[in-house]
């Protein structure tokens, strides 16, 4: 009974509505030539449908053969017979493709082959004549006029429309040629989409079925005055009213003029479980001549891809029942992407883009950050159990959100403020960790300065490579210099023997030792140094420190009787700030007496 299926579309003729499933119906128009000037439009109306056991039908006794045949000849009684069955009224209403012709005509019916198990499929045709003059007033000259809409439903969620309209038309003035123009003129008076028919078939689409062109076509024959005329249209279908949970509220993907589409897809980084959202789209201008390209571009910078990626993300980290496993703490994208990049094409109205968005909560918790800029580093301990001395290698990545320019701009800035102060953020947290691996080491301090560093800009990848080593060996305190070694050398004064040989008796020698009181003692200090910059100022700064170091040195260790000066030697290197410094000293000192005894062996 039709009554247990609501119908959406009401298709009637006469008193007769269709009982579901609901024919498909659909329509021609043609021009007949009555005579002289008279013309009139005739249309033609095909219904095509099927009649078939519902689950919720009545089926009597379980007979389908006899239910269906019921059905069957129920339909027949309408349209067949006698002449009671012409001259009804045909109306089309709901789903927003009312339709209405009066005084028709049933041409024929005619009820497909079937075994009557479940379905019987029926055609009927009608016909009847537009009883205003608005067409053939507006269109005369005008024949065999097509204007035809075709939907496709795209499992994208994007569904595509098919304008084609057609013409053609006969000459009414015996002075000059013009059916083209009249064919042309039918066409273009139905070209756009102001009046479309509508669809029932696709759900979910855009509100009140805005159509995106995409492109027209056109086919010209002035010889024989026809011309034809294809538009394609685009249109969103999956701007779903029925979403709930985190994918409720999501923003539409199509306005008046401009259709988003995109596709969205999850990398899941076990390693570290960081999750990466990547949204790849574009976004396409409507090619009518009214849609310019700064409408495209507005549109565009309005769009919110966060909020499309970001609640893909919170379904995807619950999960469906909002128990997924493994659930991260952070259940929101950072909402400055890791990377973004666009393509816009002003000719086709056409803006494609990436962006990848992540919740990485390293840039909110890292220790060396500046914004959406963090260090990600390693730091290793190496101990020289000999020297008792540990060494602190810190390397790692300048990593930054955005897009490739803002990433090679903003790792600068957090390059600088790691280099500031003799890198003071990296030695500070090195220092740290330091005291953190070795608690009973906390009377040493690391260097002030790193005894290497290394830093290398990845441009096409917006990333800088970093590293430095650190150390608790000692240094020089307070002191402008990167590196400063010294050593001494003493030649002492000792006591002077000589061997005399016997003139008494041949291979007989004599030692006499000579008694000095005072000989003169050499000291070496040689002094090398490294200025902390590259520039001619820490150059001068090195040659003040090692200049005053070697005197200090030459102060505590030549306190003799006549000090000379024996040599000088000063060896500058401008390229990297390295400078030597040594000189050597005589001075008068007491005589040191090594004495020597031989070992009695007996």
């Amino acid at each position: 009974m039709s009554e247990n299926y609501p119908q959406p579309v009401k298709v009637q003729y006469g008193s007769f509505v269709f009982p579901q499933p609901t024919p498909y119906v659909s329509k021609t128009f043609s021009n007949e030539f009555v005579g002289g000037n008279l013309w009139s439009t005739r249309v033609s109306i095909t219904l095509v449908g099927k009649v078939a056991l519902l689950p919720r039908d009545e089926e009597g006794d379980g007979n389908n053969y006899l239910t269906l045949s019921e059905k069957r000849d129920k339909i027949a009684k309408e349209f067949a017979g006698g002449l009671s069955k012409n001259y009804q009224d045909f109306s089309v209403s709901g789903g927003g493709a009312d339709f209405s012709l009066s005084n028709c005509t049933v041409d024929s019916i005619s009820f497909g082959s079937s075994n009557y198990v479940g379905l019987i499929e029926y055609s009927i045709t009608l016909s009847g004549f537009k009883n205003d003059k608005d067409f053939y007033t507006a269109n005369y000259g005008v024949t065999a006029p097509t204007d035809n809409w075709s939907y496709s439903e795209g499992h994208s969620g994007v569904s595509s429309a098919t304008h084609t309209i057609s013409a053609k038309g006969t000459n009414t003035n015996n002075s000059k040629t013009n059916g083209f123009a009249k064919a042309k003129a039918f066409v273009n008076s139905r070209k756009g989409a102001s009046n479309r028919v509508g669809t029932i078939l696709m759900k979910n689409a855009h509100p009140e079925s805005s159509l995106i062109l995409n492109s027209t076509s056109e086919a010209i024959s002035r010889f024989g005055g026809t011309y034809s005329l294809t538009e394609n249209y685009s249109f969103a279908n999956n701007d779903a009213s029925l979403a709930t949970g985190e994918e409720a509220n999501l923003p539409s993907t199509q306005t008046a003029n401009v259709l988003l589409t995109y596709t969205l897809s999850f990398d899941e980084n076990h390693g570290d479980g960081f999750i990466t959202v990547n949204i790849n789209g574009r976004v396409v201008g409507s090619k009518d001549s009214s849609v310019t390209w700064e409408q495209v571009r507005s549109d565009f910078k309005s769009r919110d891809l966060y909020q499309l990626a970001n609640k893909a993300y919170k379904r995807y980290v619950k999960g469906s029942e909002g128990s997924r496993s493994g659930t991260p703490n952070n259940l929101e994208l950072h909402k400055t992407p890791m990377s973004f990049s666009i393509s816009p094409n002003e000719e086709a109205k056409v803006i494609a883009f990436q962006a990848s968005y992540d919740n990485n909560d390293l840039f909110a918790n890292a220790k060396i950050k500046n914004e959406d800029t963090y260090f990600s580093y390693n730091i290793t301990f190496t101990h020289d159990n000999v020297a008792d001395i540990i060494t602190i290698p810190c390397s790692g990545t300048i990593m930054t959100r955005g897009s490739l320019k803002k990433r090679n701009r903003d790792n600068k800035t957090l390059l600088d403020l790691m280099l500031a102060n003799s890198h003071k953020l990296v030695r500070d947290e090195a220092q740290r960790l330091y005291y953190k691996m070795f608690p009973g080491r906390t009377q040493y301090v690391l260097s002030p300065r790193p005894n290497s560093i290394s830093v290398t800009q990845n441009q096409f990848e917006g990333t800088i490579s970093y590293s430095a080593t650190f150390s608790d060996a000692d240094f020089p305190d307070n002191s402008e210099l990167k590196n400063l070694t010294y050593d001494i050398n003493i030649q002492p004064p000792l006591q002077i023997h000589k061997a005399v040989p016997s003139c008494l008796q041949n291979g007989h020698y004599l030692i006499y030792d000579l008694n000095l009181a005072q000989k003169r003692e050499e000291v070496s200090i040689n002094v090398a140094a490294i200025g902390d910059e590259r520039n001619q100022d820490a150059l001068f700064s090195a040659q003040d420190e090692i200049e005053s170091i070697n005197d200090k040195v030459e102060k505590s260790f030549v306190d003799g009787d006549v000090v000379r000066l024996v040599n000088q030697n000063k060896v500058e290197n401008k390229q990297i700030s390295n400078i030597t410094f040594s000189r050597t000293f005589s001075h008068e000192k007491p005589v040191e007496i090594l004495q020597l005894n031989r070992e009695d062996t007996g």
